[in-house]
């Protein structure tokens, strides 16, 4: 590594989450990381501490915003008044886990719309239908709706494998940031990956 005067990095530096990726990867960054002179970082505590990846301030993932469907926010579990799931004696519905299948139609447009949910008061995501994505974003008496936030992204299928990798993980990680469902990337990665319905 070359050398640096003190006057020209800061070391020992430190991140909860939440604010940087490593550049190479998208994966959200945890840990110790130093700062040159001209804004670049690093991870490690200082140049020495290797191996050294850059990283990247959340705002520098390319605007991919107008692909997403972003909800409106639903209130905390501080704030939500759990004696409302009561008031009726007819059971709600919680929507169950859904494994959709692409169709052929799907392929040839190269990709398809996956739909989510979080449980407001758990870092817990599931994949649900789209009935129950419009159920939950609607608001339908019939289902449970206080206790999730629904989500839907686009997901590529067909094309270029880098490419479909590189954008499926990019809308990924803002729909975690923009939605603040720390831990969507990962539960993605757990559940098949990026390229998963790639064809």
């Amino acid at each position: 590594m070359p050398y640096y005067p003190k006057n020209r990095i800061q070391t020992n530096l430190y991140t909860n989450g939440g604010e940087y990726l490593i550049k190479s990867t998208g994966q959200e960054y945890t840990g110790y990381y130093y700062k040159l002179y001209n804004n670049t970082l690093f991870t490690g505590k200082t140049p020495n501490d290797t191996p050294n990846q850059q990283l990247i301030p959340f705002e520098e993932i390319p605007d991919i915003t107008s692909r997403l469907v972003i909800v409106e926010s639903f209130p905390s579990p501080e704030v939500l008044n759990y004696s409302l799931l009561n008031e009726s004696p007819d059971p709600k519905i919680v929507p169950s886990p859904y494994y959709p299948q692409p169709s052929e139609s799907d392929y040839n447009l190269g990709e398809f719309q996956r739909y989510f949910m979080k449980q407001i008061n758990a870092l817990s995501f599931t994949e649900i239908s789209k009935t129950d994505y419009n159920s939950l974003l609607n608001k339908k008496e019939n289902y449970l709706w206080q206790l999730y936030i629904p989500v839907s992204i686009p997901w590529e299928i067909s094309g270029n494998k880098d490419q479909v990798q590189n954008t499926n993980q990019q809308i990924t990680v803002l729909t975690e940031q923009q939605n603040k469902f720390f831990g969507f990337t990962q539960f993605i990665q757990k559940t098949g990956g990026y390229l998963k319905y790639y064809q």
